[in-house]
């Protein structure tokens, strides 16, 4: 997850929509239907994993909301 993303904000089917980047995993996750696992897991793969699932669903209908000197801009 890029760091200088604060939010995504929903556009075309998920207008009005905005998720703060630290809710970002945790909604992507219920949005697909995937339960965290308890199971021991290789912790890089985990935050890999965890990274690019943020990465691909908000790559969709979904614009990237930038910190830049104190206030929020649209990302590209």
């Amino acid at each position: 997850m890029r760091s200088d993303i604060v939010a995504y904000r929903g556009v075309g089917p998920e207008r009005g929509k905005y998720i703060e980047a630290e809710d970002a995993l945790d909604y992507a996750m219920e949005r697909c239907g995937i339960r965290p696992s308890a199971a021991p897991a290789d912790m890089q793969d985990r935050d890999e994993f965890n990274r690019m699932l943020v990465e691909w669903y908000f790559s969709g209908n979904w614009l990237p909301v930038e910190q830049e000197d104190g206030q929020e801009v649209e990302g590209p």
